[in-house]
């Protein structure tokens, strides 16, 4: 049963708790339409967040075997690189697909050549120390990740150093 006062909103219908990120997208059309008659319209999309941080990934070290590290595309030259081994991918943010405000526009092609769902996939951004022959360079690197088939396409949209 509903209880309304575990769910606090403003004088416009709007929740004010942050809950929601956690709710699939069914229990978040539920909500949106328990509005009160004089509460504007909301869509389901609008209570998700624009983008959200997840936390730093320590990449392993290479002893004996070699663990799958990804290729990661430098777009403006097309060469292809490496993460350096025991470094961490850092300021890690899911800003675009699943979980956030903003669709992601290119998840089809992930959905059609990978799997998953259309609306499970994210795009995502980060920076790492990448492994070229000038030396170990940071730079933000963006890919494509659903829950249940990893992270995909991996390139470089900026140089920092």
């Amino acid at each position: 049963m509903w209880d309304e006062s575990k769910h606090p909103r403003d004088k416009y219908g709007k929740f004010t708790t942050t809950d929601y990120v956690k709710m699939s997208t069914d229990e978040l059309k539920r909500l949106c339409s328990i509005y009160d008659s004089d509460a504007p319209p909301y869509n389901s999309r609008q209570l998700l967040p624009i983008s959200y941080k997840l936390p730093d990934e320590q990449l392993p070290h290479s002893v004996g075997s070699l663990w799958k590290n990804y290729d990661i595309l430098d777009l403006k030259t097309g060469m292809v690189f490496k993460f350096v081994d025991g470094s961490k991918i850092q300021n890690i943010e899911v800003f675009c697909g699943y979980g956030t405000r903003k669709e992601y526009h290119n998840a089809y092609k992930y959905a059609d050549r990978i799997g998953g769902l259309t609306k499970e996939w994210q795009h995502v951004k980060g920076i790492g120390l990448i492994d070229t022959p000038e030396g170990h360079l940071r730079a933000e690197v963006h890919w494509s990740q659903h829950f249940k088939h990893g992270k995909h396409d991996f390139f470089i949209k900026k140089w920092i150093d």
